[in-house]
């Protein structure tokens, strides 16, 4: 029975060394996946349950079961403990909040003008203020509506939505604006 203790803990140790900075593969995609070293020792325990356990005899399964038992309450123990990590969006700096502007400014067609805006709010983030500047950029409301359907999902300070509110005139855009903030929340 020490033996195969031992033959655990090495097993055991020998996963969570490299597990720290291991990527590996999912599925057929064959992208490398970083993995967390909490994850990579629960994937080699239940490689151990599964070709290495059941070759022992009886008695020894049923201890050895116990302990992978243990391990595996204190992995999800020390999951509960470990916090997730924070995600707070960067808005895009005033350079390139500038150069953004200048590329919309350049295209003579609300379309054109719309799928730079498109672009640049599938990679970055914005600020209320920024989402205001950008729809004045437009003549017409739908413009200025479509830039707020496209921007708005992706403004880092949405408590200061009211500011979106107030910058259109027309009773009928301040009510789409409030329509596309009130859809964002369920996003």
């Amino acid at each position: 029975m020490r033996r195969i203790l031992t033959v655990l803990a090495v097993i055991i140790f020998t996963a969570l060394i490299p597990a720290q900075d291991k990527s590996m593969h999912r599925g057929d995609e064959r992208k490398p996946v970083k993995v967390r070293a909490v994850d990579a020792l629960e994937l080699k325990l239940k490689q151990l349950d599964e070709q290495y356990i059941s070759k022992l005899r009886r008695n020894d399964q049923r201890r050895a079961a116990d302990l992978l038992e243990e391990m595996y309450d204190l992995i999800n123990k020390i999951r509960a403990e470990m916090k997730p990590p924070v995600f707070e969006p960067i808005v895009m700096s005033n350079d390139d909040f500038r150069d953004l502007m200048h590329a919309v400014k350049k295209e003579a067609f609300e379309t054109n003008q719309l799928n730079i805006l498109e672009v640049a709010a599938a990679y970055g983030y914005f600020s209320v203020e920024q989402l205001i500047n950008l729809t004045e950029q437009f003549a017409f409301s739908s413009g200025k509506l479509g830039a707020v359907k496209l921007v708005y999902p992706k403004v880092a300070d949405k408590y200061n939505s009211y500011k979106l509110i107030d910058a259109f005139t027309f009773l009928s855009d301040k009510e789409e604006v409030r329509r596309i903030i009130k859809a964002s929340e369920y996003r």
